[in-house]
């Protein structure tokens, strides 16, 4: 009796450990998770500021030329 109660002792804390183990991975995933959104969002406003800079340059590179050709003539 005292090994099959050994052996049920040993199941119940390799259950236990393994629950565990399963829910550190959960919440480490769930951590990932937040910050790959994060990343995620902060890569979108980069891109964002980047295209609204890149067309404010270019209406300025039109500008100048165009000033440049009214000189010109």
């Amino acid at each position: 009796m005292f090994l099959v109660q050994l052996a049920n002792n040993t199941i119940d804390n390799e259950i236990k450990d393994l629950e565990l183990k399963k829910n550190r991975k959960h919440y480490a995933l769930q951590d990932s998770s937040l910050a790959l959104e994060k990343d995620s969002e902060k890569l979108m406003n980069f891109i964002e500021e980047d295209n609204m800079k890149t067309k404010r340059k270019q209406k300025d590179a039109e500008l100048a030329s165009d000033k440049r050709k009214a000189a010109e003539k």
